[in-house]
């Protein structure tokens, strides 16, 4: 019954505890807080059309008035033209802002070691100095600081949907009105542009096709006069961005209209023709920009979130309350028909909405969403995988789910820790609750195990979880205090002091509960403490269960306590540990022979591999040289052959032989004479001829293509003719050098 009462009383602080969250908002949840940095920059948008003069002097006020703070030590000021922009405002669009009513001022502070408040605490007196100064004026102001996590378009940021422009400007107007009114927003604007007028000019096509111009003429004209024309430009220097080269009317002309009438345009025969001729110059309505997401026309209305409760989640909760007392309590209805409090969306996207008008929150809502939904996931995954293991160990259902019972519970030290440090709830805390679990599973496994190990001894479980707290108290200890001692090094950082907080009172909350929660279970859950079973007690007929302090009551009729059986001799934890490192260390070193083996083999398998492609390659090689030498020796034959033998073969007679040369081992006899029909030597005649009939053996060929045959002295001469004539040959001329190969083979 006490037990009953301990557990139900845990329970019931745990969930009193959770209400700091919501309803009472004592705790702040935020993705992640703004850290001290050492800049900030103001963002100001006139109304459309303002003109550039009227932007400039007010932006010089601003940063006038923003000298005043003590902590800021340079300004820079950006009219009508964009500032360098960072990975926040590459996300922004800052890059895009070139319009005469768009401004940034650049805010440099001091290091944070030398001022004593936070860049974030700067920003908002840098706000409440620039407000008063925007009255009467319609501009819309914004102070920027850099995000600690991901950058987003705004804070907060709705998104609009409906059927048509109109329609979904409307609402986005009234959002934006809405905006203002909500207590922890400010800096409301949207990204529609306001009405303005511009000056238009309407070509006259006929006049312009009779004197030969086109309206591409007239808009160059236009271009040149008005400084849109790029001529060229500067490369200096090596300039990353080139200097460019524009055309410009002086400003006293280009602003009067009837100026501008007398631009001279010229045609294609280089005539020139008044521009008034051309058409007129008419004041039109600047068109409205769509913007779309995911291929749907959408609206953006944008806010920073202030005051104490600085998360996205608190702002929207604001905005939806006001839709939903708009109209005296009847909800805000858009033009549609729509009531746009049923229509908002925070974890998906409006379906349908080519009929119907709906919006979908954005901004650091969509990042604190998909960070915290992602954690979450992952602390479930790590759980039932904890679970698994703690069953594989202990072959058991029960003792794991004790084990892992105070993990939710670190929730009663975290939660109020924040409170105590007025600190918010971040993605931060939230990795250190996940980190907490791990710990306290440790703490959890080092009782039961000791408890286990002394049951299997002949202990009772009462006994055994004591002498488990007493021997195991103190390391848990030590490592709890180690927790707080590294935890006190990043408490003061403001991005890592959630992280801090749960490690700490989580940490103090978690080592409690687990010297009283995990000895109550163990004790009510005592025949799950039992490494085998005990004996037979409790299976007799009149016999009674076995108590949770392991011993069995009488069993059977016999009325004779029970003796409890011997239990299976085990090892302690150090001898357990012992072999489960040497094992470990054998399939280590068997696993890194093998891998080394392995990484052998490959290398050895590439090595033959390469060897035997570059002996094809090789071999390939060689055929196509010895296939080029015996053509080029049979060409050289068939040229030879076409070269003397048609022009000498009148003079041939068949009954009178050609004589032969002769030779010795010592020396190459000349030829004694010579054909008087053909004028050839005989030496070079029988070559002819065999080159010709290739059927015929050749000794001397043979040799040449690198073949083998029986040494006798006939050959062995020729061989040095041959090459005592090659190498003289070397040495002449290309020409005569062609000329003598062919009547020399």
């Amino acid at each position: 019954k006490k037990g009953m009462i301990f557990l139900t009383s845990i329970v019931v602080v745990f969930f009193a505890f959770m209400l700091l969250f919501y309803p009472f908002k004592a705790v702040r949840v935020k993705m992640l807080p703004l850290d001290n940095k050492p800049e900030f920059n103001v963002v100001l948008n006139m109304p459309e059309g303002t003109a550039l003069p009227v932007t400039a002097n007010l932006v010089h006020g601003m940063a006038s008035k923003l000298k005043e703070i003590p902590e800021v030590t340079a300004l820079q000021t950006y009219t009508g033209t964009a500032s360098p922009y960072n990975f926040n405002g590459l996300v922004r669009h800052y890059y895009l802002r070139q319009q005469s009513w768009q401004a940034d001022i650049q805010v440099q502070l001091t290091d944070k070691h030398d001022r004593s408040r936070t860049s974030h605490e700067i920003a908002v007196e840098a706000r409440a100095l620039l407000q008063p100064l925007l009255k009467g004026t319609n501009g819309k102001l914004q102070v920027v600081e850099m995000p600690p996590g991901p950058p987003v378009l705004q804070s907060v940021v709705a998104e609009v949907y409906g059927p048509d422009a109109n329609t979904r400007r409307q609402v986005a107007a009234d959002l934006t009105r809405l905006f203002d009114e909500a207590e922890n927003l400010d800096d409301v604007d949207n990204l529609m542009e306001e009405d303005h007028e511009i000056l238009r000019f309407i070509v006259d096509s006929d006049k312009a096709q009779r004197n030969g111009i086109t309206a591409e003429d007239v808009n160059r004209t236009l271009e040149m006069a008005m400084g849109g024309f790029i001529l060229g430009d500067i490369k200096k220097n090596a300039l990353i961005d080139p200097t460019r080269i524009v055309m410009q009317v002086p400003l006293s002309a280009r602003s009067q209209i009837y100026r501008l009438s007398q631009l001279p345009v010229t045609n294609r025969i280089g005539q020139f023709v008044p521009l008034h001729e051309l058409g007129t110059f008419v004041f039109d309505k600047q068109d409205k920009p769509i913007y779309r997401k995911d291929l749907r026309a959408v609206e953006f209305v944008t806010a920073e979130t202030v005051g104490t409760l600085a998360a996205p989640v608190y702002g929207q909760s604001q905005v939806e309350q006001l839709l939903k007392d708009a109209n005296d309590g009847n909800g805000y209805v858009t033009p549609d028909g729509t009531r746009l409090a049923e229509e908002a969306y925070w974890l998906k996207s409006p379906q349908g909405v080519e009929g119907k008008s709906a919006f979908e929150w954005g901004g650091e809502w969509t990042v604190t969403w998909e960070t915290f939904r992602d954690m979450g996931i992952a602390f479930a995954a790590a759980l039932v995988l904890i679970y698994m293991l703690i069953v594989a160990q202990f072959g058991n259902f029960i003792l794991p789910a004790i084990i892992m019972a105070p993990i939710p519970l670190t929730l009663i030290g975290i939660v109020p820790g924040h409170w105590l440090m007025n600190a918010e709830f971040t993605a931060t805390s939230m990795i250190g609750f996940i980190a907490l679990a791990g710990i306290i599973v440790r703490n959890s496994i080092l009782l039961v195990d000791f408890a286990r190990e002394a049951v299997a001894a002949g202990e009772n479980v009462l006994e055994a979880v004591i002498h488990s707290c007493e021997a195991r108290t103190r390391p848990i200890i030590i490592t709890a205090l180690a927790l707080f001692g590294g935890s006190m090094v990043i408490l003061s950082d403001p991005i890592f002091q959630g992280m801090a907080v749960s490690l700490i009172f989580g940490g103090a909350v978690a080592t409690l509960l687990t010297l009283l929660i995990i000895p109550l279970g163990c004790i009510s859950a005592g025949r799950s403490m039992h490494i085998c079973p005990i004996g037979d007690g409790g299976n007799g007929d009149n016999g009674g269960n076995g108590g949770p302090t392991g011993g069995g009551s009488g069993g059977g009729n016999s009325g004779a306590s029970p003796v409890a059986a011997p239990a299976r001799p085990s090892k302690s934890a150090m001898a357990i540990g012992k072999d489960v490192a040497v094992y470990a260390g054998m399939y280590g070193v068997s696993l890194g022979k093998e891998l080394v083996s392995g990484i052998a083999g490959w290398f050895t398998a590439g090595r033959k591999l390469m060897v035997k492609s570059k002996a094809r390659k090789a071999a390939k090689r060689e055929q196509e040289r010895q296939q080029a030498r015996a053509q080029t020796v049979a060409a050289v034959a068939r040229e030879a052959a076409k070269a003397e033998m048609p022009a000498e073969a009148p003079r041939l007679k068949v009954d009178e032989p050609i004589p032969k040369a002769k030779a010795t081992s010592k020396k190459a006899a000349k030829p004694k004479m010579k054909s008087a029909s053909t004028g050839l030597s005989p030496a070079t005649s029988k070559a002819v001829d065999e080159m010709v009939k290739p059927e015929q053996p050749d000794v001397e060929a043979g040799l040449a293509l690198g073949q083998q045959g029986e040494a006798d002295d006939s050959a062995t001469a020729n061989d040095a003719v041959s090459s005592s004539i090659e190498a003289k040959e070397r040495k002449k001329t290309p020409g005569r050098r062609g000329i003598k190969l062919k009547t020399d083979i």
